[in-house]
């Protein structure tokens, strides 16, 4: 070990230096507590043996500007004096000193604490390498928790999109890193417009796993061979429900015990201002008619692979020229204010239903920005999704 020792006294710095020596230590001596002070700090080293009665910085200030010190390393300091009594072993031990010894100091005692002085400082060697080794650990799990978080984001679609005579407006507010939320919407061709909204069971990782597999699953080659076919006589066929039956069937056993998701899908059909849409244990989306209030729809439903050989339903409803649908995860309905009160359906219907005009985008905002406020934070304990799409005239 470096050993800095602090004493006034030639004599008995002398002495514990060949002491030390003789030990394998490497020695620095100083005469006062500011020479040790210095001395510990250019030597690196990790040991300091002082006495109590020292001029200008004695041994007590001296160990308490020690313990003050930002070190990268623990310094074990061992105070030593002829002074007698439990009032003066208190005193050191309460200005941070590790252990105490009386003058005149006999070898074989200071040889036996020396070596409890070296296994404290073995054993915080060591979680000091731990530290380390957890500190570059955890730095690699948030560089990658980053990079699957843009990469999570890039299988978004563009927050603002028209395709043929929908306009699409989204937002996206993760609760953390990755999300278990995953959505989107594209042209099906032949006047058809599809669109999906998931969300996974669970928080984390595990959950955002599952969605970024959705995710890249559900491309628009995949809903329209899944969703839309040819019934007898070579009539079109929309079967939003069907894509809901695929992914149960695959993810009823992929999926841990204890997870599932919440899926929504829909197809918008032009020619006949219809909407098909598919409730699978998602919240039901609101439907804003110009001079109506807000209708909420869709059928309920459980979730995908929740429930065994899961039957999942079809509702068509009118989505005209001027309507607008909002779908939104449980994250924007059970946000919670401090109280602990939920957000709930009836002020998301009141807001949306209040800014009729308003371009979906500054609806987001504005719902959005209520939802910070209702919570009084600009994270939430959930993940926030929300898809505008207005029907052009």
């Amino acid at each position: 070990m470096r050993v800095v020792i602090a004493d006034d006294d030639l004599a008995q710095r002398t002495y514990l230096a060949a002491l030390l020596r003789r030990l394998g230590h490497e020695t620095f001596s100083a005469a006062d507590g500011t020479t040790a002070l210095d001395l510990l700090q250019v030597e690196a080293a990790s040991l300091l043996l002082c006495d109590v009665e020292m001029p200008g910085l004695d041994g007590f200030d001296l160990v308490r500007q020690v313990r003050a010190l930002p070190l990268d390393r623990y310094v074990y300091i061992l105070m030593i004096t002829s002074r007698q009594g439990e009032n003066e072993q208190m005193a050191g031990l309460e200005s941070g000193a590790d252990d105490f010894m009386s003058k005149p100091v006999k070898g074989p005692v200071l040889t036996a604490r020396l070596r409890s002085a070296e296994r404290l400082l073995h054993y915080e060697a060591e979680l000091q390498a731990r530290n380390r080794r957890l500190e570059e650990a955890q730095r690699t799990i948030r560089d990658d928790l980053a990079a699957a978080s843009r990469a999570q984001r890039q299988l978004l679609p563009q927050t603002s999109e028209r395709i043929a005579s929908c306009r699409f407006e989204s937002v996206f507010v993760p609760s953390a890193d990755v999300s278990g939320d995953v959505f989107g919407y594209f042209s099906l061709g032949a006047g058809l417009v599809g669109f999906f909204a998931a969300d996974v069971s669970g928080h984390g990782v595990r959950a955002a796993l599952s969605a970024v597999t959705l995710g890249h699953m559900i491309t628009a080659e995949f809903f329209t061979e899944t969703v839309i076919g040819n019934a007898a006589g070579g009539a079109l066929e929309i079967r939003p429900e069907r894509l809901a039956e695929v992914l149960d069937r695959r993810f009823a056993s992929a999926l841990a015990d204890d997870s599932y998701f919440a899926l929504l899908v829909g197809v918008i059909e032009e020619a006949t201002n219809r909407l098909h849409i598919c409730q699978a244990g998602f919240p039901s989306p609101l439907l804003l008619r110009p001079g109506a209030a807000a209708v909420e729809i869709g059928e309920g439903g459980p979730p995908v692979a929740l429930v065994p050989h899961a039957q999942f339903e079809r509702t068509i409803v009118d989505l005209r020229g001027g309507d607008r649908l909002v779908v939104y995860s449980d994250g924007v309905v059970e946000a919670a204010s401090p109280a602990g009160e939920h957000f709930g359906n009836d002020r998301l219907a009141a807001l949306a239903t209040s800014q009729p005009g308003n371009a979906p985008a500054a609806l987001l905002g504005n719902l959005t920005d209520a939802l910070k406020g209702w919570a009084g934070s600009a994270r939430f304990d959930d993940d926030i999704s929300v898809i505008v799409i207005d029907r052009e005239n």
